[in-house]
């Protein structure tokens, strides 16, 4: 997990046309996983949802 710099933030909301949450905005920039990391969450979780996504990550 690591965190996104504030190009690639920026970058992120333009490529998905989301907006900042409520007022004011983020105050601190969001941590987010890599693909193999999603991988790797995904495969100890037991809900449907993570089923799904660990399926999907190793095609």
């Amino acid at each position: 997990m690591f965190q996104l710099t504030d190009t690639e933030f920026y970058e992120l909301q333009r490529l998905t046309k989301s907006k900042s949450e409520g007022r004011g905005g983020r105050r601190k920039l969001p941590l987010v996983f890599t693909e193999s990391g999603v991988a790797m969450r995904s495969s100890v979780l037991t809900s449907q949802r993570a089923h799904q996504v660990n399926i999907a990550s190793t095609l």
